[in-house]
């Protein structure tokens, strides 16, 4: 905020924050972090949930999280204007390449 405060010729730093343009970016912060949180951990647990719930083969939770990474892809795709397919194929190989790096490493 102290750079937005130089920007907008503001005297002082600080004040920024108790405009209510300073608060609404605030607000808006929040709401962002707060998304993002519940996201990051509900992308985390689903894998985790199923891994648990299936008794089965051990690849399947890292199969699910892969296809998981691709579900967003199709929402950018659209949202920037591109191929909603090629964004889902492009973050679900970047998941499965990550995946194929933590293997060998054994970090579980």
């Amino acid at each position: 905020m102290a750079g937005a405060a130089k920007q907008l010729n503001l005297t002082s730093r600080g004040r920024l924050a108790t405009t209510r343009l300073g608060q609404a970016v605030i607000r808006e912060a929040l709401s962002s972090i707060t998304v993002a949180g519940a996201a990051s951990f509900l992308g985390a647990l689903l894998p985790v949930a199923v891994g648990v719930v299936l008794p089965g083969p051990s690849w399947v939770p890292l199969a699910i999280s892969v296809a998981i990474l691709g579900a967003p892809g199709a929402g950018i795709g659209a949202a920037v204007g591109g191929a909603p397919a090629r964004w889902s194929c492009a973050l679900a190989i970047g998941g499965a390449c990550v995946a194929a790096v933590g293997l060998p490493l054994d970090i579980a």
